[in-house]
């Protein structure tokens, strides 16, 4: 099933679990208390909406970043993250975890919500990940009670730094060093509220937070509120403002069949699907985002992807992440279309899109007979890569000869992993088609013609036929055999003549013969044709008689 996911987190054995099906149904795996789960399918329909994310003002939050830069001056580390992870850090109420079931409960939603966020990064070919670096409880309740106001209150109350709300949580997201933070409470007015960044910067810091219904996280508001952090917002039916860039818009389908994290539900209803809004992915047969620059763009990849370098610079990390990481930049062949055993070249190019600097290795080349390239597929050959700096390519060819069966096959290539490597899952190219023909004789009979096309019943008469190989391949030697008929098609069931032998023919080349027949004893209207026995692995066999000359015979003068 391509579209279905699934997550699953166990803390304690407290599970919890997100699962969606091709079909666009929604199931979560709870925990009902006293060691027992249930399984729920969600009615998506039922969920309360995510509310319009707040823009804070800028003038303010350049202030505020401004301060605390000031206060942090002698502390600054002089490192930057690549933007590859993305730190988070979840608080949730007490409140939460007992509705959830304890605290175990929570952390499996956590947990599970993460994981499906990565998952949903992943399907969409955006580059970071997010990285789980801290979950705390704190005893925070003032939002949770109010059903009117209480999602802006707790986003207001856990943003601010010295309101005497939270203001712990700002300590402890500089302890471990997390881009944004997320609220976990106990108010089921909404789905989630966040903060967003309509202009991607560094000052938006201050305001990476969101806050969310604890049983909404999971496949549903827990990385929609992060994505307006990260720049997003809602479908263009459904908002009056820009995010980061003119294309930064969740994705409705045009047939209303599902929507992107960042959507709201098509009008009438729809799925969400694990997958932002981007116009080069393909779900059921529809682009899951309009292109930049066309009417209507929406494109929730390039966002986070232009964006992943300021967000995960919010906090730089406490994790040293520099290490290399190898991937197949390039995969091509010199030529598609081939013939069995024909020689053809391989060309792949390896770069370390890494933070440090790769041992040597090895490029492996394979053939599949899918596009899903790996190494249990059919090694052909390797070449040895140079150690590699970051950011360095190295551009490998091999020469192959195309196999002996006909077929359609994938190329590809795998670079072994290195020595600490940081991804070791993008190592193997994705596979080239090639499409393998054999080569063929094809003999037919080019042309067939009499000395004379009307006789009498006494007269003996003469055939030439001219026999073509028009295949790409020579031809076994075979025999050509002359008939007459009674209608113009000629065929192998027709009144045998006579035969003559056919050498081997090579491609493109023709042989004429000649043969003298005997007198037709009956007069009437006949037709004179020939038909080449077929060959060994000939491509072709119903074109290897001719159509029939007509052939006159009167009775012959008896006086």
């Amino acid at each position: 099933m391509p579209y279905s996911h699934v997550s699953i987190a166990i803390t304690n054995t407290i599970v919890a679990s997100s699962i969606r099906t091709d079909s666009g149904r929604f199931f979560k795996i709870i925990y009902n208390g006293k060691d027992t789960h249930i399984i729920q399918e969600i009615d998506e329909s039922k969920l309360p909406q995510e509310n319009t994310p707040l823009e804070p003002e800028i003038p303010q939050v350049i202030k505020e970043f401004n301060n605390k830069s000031k206060s942090k001056a002698q502390s600054k580390s002089p490192r930057s993250d690549s933007g590859n992870i993305i730190d988070i850090m979840i608080v949730y109420t007490s409140a939460a975890r007992q509705a959830a079931g304890g605290t175990s409960a929570i952390q499996s939603i956590i947990n599970s919500s993460v994981a499906t966020m990565n998952t949903t990064f992943a399907n969409s070919n955006i580059n970071p990940r997010v990285r789980l670096v801290h979950t705390v409880e704190t005893s925070y309740s003032r939002g949770e009670t109010d059903t009117t106001s209480g999602f802006n209150t707790a986003l207001y109350d856990i943003t601010g730094t010295d309101d005497g709300y939270m203001d712990n949580i700002h300590t402890l997201r500089d302890t471990y060093h997390a881009d944004m933070v997320q609220l976990l409470f106990n108010n089921d007015s909404s789905a989630g509220l966040a903060w967003i960044m309509t202009s991607p910067s560094a000052a938006f810091e201050t305001h990476a937070f969101s806050v969310v219904h604890y049983s909404q996280a999971d496949g549903w508001a827990f990385d929609h509120e992060m994505g307006h952090n990260m720049g997003m917002v809602h479908d263009r039916a459904n908002t009056n403002s820009e995010g980061s860039f003119s294309y930064s818009y969740g994705y409705q389908s045009p047939s209303n069949s599902w929507h992107t994290v960042m959507a709201y539900a098509c009008a009438g209803g729809c799925p969400r699907i694990d997958y932002w809004s981007n116009p080069a992915k393909v779900y059921d047969g529809e682009a899951t985002g309009v292109a930049i620059g066309q009417p209507e763009e929406a494109d929730a990849r390039s966002t986070i992807n232009n964006n992943a370098g300021i967000i995960a610079n919010w906090r730089v990390s406490s994790v040293q992440t520099d290490k290399p990481d190898l991937l197949i930049q390039s995969i091509s062949v010199s030529s598609t279309s081939l013939t069995t055993g024909q020689s053809y070249t391989i060309y792949s190019t390896v770069k370390n899109q890494g933070e440090a600097s790769s041992d040597s290795t090895t490029l492996r080349y394979y053939i599949s007979t899918d596009s899903t390239i790996s190494t249990s597929d059919t090694y052909l050959s390797l070449d040895a890569v140079s150690g590699l700096a970051t950011s360095e390519t190295s551009s490998e060819q091999s020469y192959q000869v195309a196999p002996n069966a006909e077929g359609v096959y994938y190329i590809g290539t795998c670079v072994d992993s290195v020595n600490e490597e940081s991804d070791t899952s993008n190592n193997c190219s994705a596979g080239v088609q090639i499409i393998v023909n054999a080569e063929h004789p094809d003999l037919l009979v080019q042309s067939v013609s009499i000395n004379d096309d009307s006789i009498t019943t006494a007269e003996s008469f003469s055939i030439t036929a001219i026999v073509k190989n028009q295949g790409d391949a020579s031809s076994n030697s075979t025999t050509l055999r002359y008939y007459v008929s009674t209608d113009s098609t000629i065929s192998t069931s027709d009144t045998y003549l006579s035969a003559d032998s056919i050498s081997a023919l090579s491609a493109g080349s023709t042989v004429t013969k000649q043969g003298v027949q005997s007198a037709l004893a009956v007069a009437g209207i006949y037709y004179i044709g020939a038909c080449v026995d077929s060959v060994n692995n000939e491509s072709n066999i119903g074109n290897n008689c001719s159509s029939g000359a007509m052939l006159v015979v009167v009775e012959a003068d008896t006086d």
